[in-house]
């Protein structure tokens, strides 16, 4: 917005539209293309050679203070686009290394989850087979043939476990 008003002012400024300086006493002239006027009336004809000189170099003063502000202006705002730009870019990276710690500790919490339940299904089919060994000569066949079964389920669990584990760790 600021931009187009800036534009506007200087597009006017050379198509010869009124200028309005004020000298040093304090005299207020308006320069309309040729003409300098004073409270309205044209005065060109009435100052003289030096007063005119001196109002055209005010007025040159103005001309080029309005056109380096301009410039300020319009440098100060693209520097502002870039740093938006620059905001905008670190926000995404930001966004993007919080989901990729999101996932890591996810990844982690997985893992430890995989290797307490590798380390519990573990210790039950080690203890289920010491048992048997030891109550081995007070079992029934049928009651044996029973927890071989059972022992043989944890051994898969074991083994799935141990197979999620490794896969796991590779990630």
């Amino acid at each position: 917005m600021i931009r187009a008003v800036v534009l506007l002012f200087l597009l006017l400024m050379s198509c010869g539209s009124s200028e309005r300086v004020i000298t040093k006493n304090g005299t207020v002239y308006n320069i309309d293309g040729n003409e300098i006027k004073r409270n309205g009336v044209t005065v060109t004809d009435e100052i003289s050679d030096e007063s005119k000189d001196n109002v055209y170099d005010l007025l040159e003063q103005k001309e080029n203070f309005d056109k380096a502000n301009a410039e300020k202006i319009k440098y100060l705002e693209d520097a502002i686009e870039k740093q938006k730009d620059i905001e905008n870019q670190a926000k995404q990276k930001q966004k993007d290394l919080k989901e990729k710690l999101e996932a890591l500790k996810d990844t982690i919490e997985k893992r430890q989850e995989a290797r307490d339940k590798y380390a519990s299904l573990k210790k039950e089919f080690e203890q289920n087979k010491r048992l048997l060994e030891k109550q081995k000569d007070k079992l029934s066949q049928k009651e044996i043939k029973e927890k071989q079964r059972e022992i043989e389920a944890l051994k898969i669990k074991v083994s799935r476990a141990k197979d999620e584990l490794e896969k796991l760790s590779f990630l």
